[in-house]
């Protein structure tokens, strides 16, 4: 499998319907892309049991698991948990993950049509977790994860939606799929409130200094 580092900027224009469930932009929400069957659903931790009452929740899925670790009192690293299960609903009847964060978000991903298995979620599971290594944008919970045997046209399909699942994961504010920007330009643009410009200066572009 091939993790680019310009995956998301190589991506085709994509539609992407997004739904507000209750109509708040940071409750129960979902995404999907136009023409794909992978659906994304994400919540506050603290909303559940909405995500519980969706048919969704008893279907073979991924879910990944957003927090901060128990003893990060400043609450600035983001940890996460990548899982697939039969059935979010008897999954998280006795989770051994539940306490190993303080989690704020829960994210569940399957698809529309049911065509979705187990050696699906558990290739799906994989490549996340793979990704989110590679990018180093949070830390990752998961013990050892293997992508399994599948033909090459289910692997195919199982990866088709794992990449969807982290683009529309960063739709809904999870970005530990993506590689960082880097700067590359000599210039850097400063935004504020108010619009592009320097501090201390009538420019509105910082130089920075050419590579040696």
């Amino acid at each position: 499998m091939a993790f680019g580092e310009g995956e998301f900027n190589s991506m085709k224009t994509q539609l992407v319907r997004l739904q507000l469930l209750d109509g708040d932009p940071a409750g129960l929400r979902n995404a999907a892309m136009a023409g794909r069957t992978t659906l994304l659903y994400a919540c506050p931790w603290t909303q559940i049991q909405s995500l519980m009452a969706q048919d969704e929740a008893k279907r073979t899925a991924v879910y990944i698991l957003a927090g901060v670790e128990p003893n990060d009192a400043a609450g600035g690293h983001l940890v996460i948990y990548v899982g697939e299960c039969d059935s979010l609903v008897e999954r998280f009847a006795a989770h051994h993950k539940k306490d190993a964060a303080e989690w704020t978000e829960i994210f569940l991903a399957t698809t529309t049509d049911g065509a979705f298995n187990k050696a699906h979620a558990r290739y799906a599971e994989h490549w996340l977790v793979q990704k989110a290594l590679i990018t180093k944008q949070s830390k990752i919970l998961n013990g050892g994860t293997g992508q399994g045997k599948l033909d090459i046209s289910d692997q195919a399909f199982a990866e088709d939606f794992a990449r969807n699942v982290a683009v529309l994961a960063q739709t809904l504010g999870l970005g530990v799929f993506r590689q960082p920007l880097a700067v590359t330009n000599e210039k850097l643009m400063i935004i504020s409130l108010w619009g592009v410009r320097f501090p201390h200066s009538n420019s509105n572009i910082l130089t920075l200094p050419s590579q040696p």
